[in-house]
């Protein structure tokens, strides 16, 4: 079973992130809605505001939960990514993208053990957890 940060190494480096940040913005901007059935019937309650405005638009952009929340994990791991050596970005990369490399081609490929590179995982996926954090929106 996968750990919250396997979860956001997997998402950062196999593009799941991008894919999902992708689909929520356009969901948002262009939502699809289903017509009025009611022809012809009642009154336009405030004439000033249009329901799929421009402004409301942009604050349901804003406003999104899931979509706040994958531009955090993105942001997340991309500063943690320019903080460590190439070697363990290439390890991330390999082992997270959407057809995982296996530990033996990956061994090969850095001149490490096995052992030793699920070791340097390991540290790696402790230093993201110690690392990882949400700002504060005030």
């Amino acid at each position: 079973m996968r750990t919250k940060v396997d979860k956001c190494f997997y998402g950062y480096f196999s593009g799941q992130f991008k894919n999902e940040y992708e689909w929520r913005l356009k969901n948002l901007k262009h939502p699809t809605s289903r017509a009025d059935e009611n022809v012809g019937g009642g009154k336009l309650e405030n004439v000033n505001t249009a329901k799929e405005s421009t402004e409301n638009r942009i604050i349901k952009v804003e406003d999104d939960e899931r979509l706040n929340e994958i531009i955090r994990l993105i942001d997340a791991v991309d500063r943690f990514v320019r903080i460590i050596d190439h070697d363990e970005v290439e390890l991330l990369r390999m082992r997270y993208k959407r057809h995982p490399d296996k530990w033996n081609f990956i061994s090969v490929k850095l001149c490490k053990s096995d052992r030793q590179l699920q070791d340097d995982l390991k540290s790696l996926k402790a230093e993201f957890l110690a690392s990882y954090y949400y700002p504060v929106d005030n």
